[in-house]
Parts: C-alpha cells; structure tokens; sequence
C-alpha cells in the first residue's frame, strides 16, 4: 500500500507538461501548464493541473465516451494550481478520454480504462473466526 502512494507521489512531482508552441518565437517551447491524469486502481482519478503563466489556474475537464459522446464537463480553478479526485464507479465500464482545456485550448488527454467493480460472493466464502482466552 505504501508503494502505490509513493507511485502515486512520484507520478505527482513528475508530472506531464504542456509547451506553448505558437505566437512569439521568443516564447516558443515554453512550459506553462503542468497537467497529469493519475488512475488509481479502485476506478478513481486525480487530476493535478496548475499554470505556470498565472497565480489562478482555470481549466475545463471533458470526458468522452468511446463512442466520442461526452459524458461529463467541469470548470475547476484553484490558486496556486488544482488537485481534484473523480470517481467513475457510475460509470459504465470502458474507455474514456479525459481532456483538460485551457482558454477552450485542449492542453492535456488521457484515455482512461475503467474496470469493473470488485463484487465479492460473501455466501461463498468462509467465515473466519478466532476467539483468544486470556
């Protein structure tokens, strides 16, 4: 368990940037969006965004079905950047694309697998007891 945290963590600190590769050449291939999607195995997403440009960062997150439908849209803001968790168990099971917008810009995606939930057979398992006489 304290693997997958420090997985977790690292994915965190290293986490994927977006260039700005139009307008000004002075200002080519310069990083102003650290963006990062981080599935967790019990069908939960983070996403860390934070513009290097500005003190407030301003996104859009859309996410797509397979079938190209979008399926939800949020507007998040954060001072000093955003770190919000999503839960898909309502979701069916599938592949989406999660899109992170910026000025309608798209500047990060990520395809998204969810799985199926864990579903345990309770009567089919045996009941442990241990009792201790002190």
């Amino acid at each position: 368990m304290k693997t997958v945290y420090l997985t977790i963590l690292a994915v965190a600190l290293f986490s994927f940037t977006t260039l700005d590769a139009q307008g000004d050449p002075q200002t080519q291939n310069t990083i102003t969006h650290q963006v990062s999607i981080i599935v967790e195995p019990d069908n939960n997403v983070a996403l860390r965004a934070n513009n290097l440009e500005k003190d407030r960062s301003r996104y859009i997150l859309k996410i797509y079905s397979e079938q190209g439908e979008m399926v939800f849209a949020e507007s998040v803001s954060g001072k000093g950047g955003i770190m919000k968790a999503y839960d898909l168990s309502a979701f069916p099971q599938g592949k989406y694309e999660f899109i992170v917008f910026n000025n309608l810009k798209p500047v990060y995606s990520k395809e998204v697998v969810k799985k199926p939930a864990t579903q345990y057979n309770f009567e089919e398992q045996p009941l442990v007891v241990e009792l201790v006489k002190n």
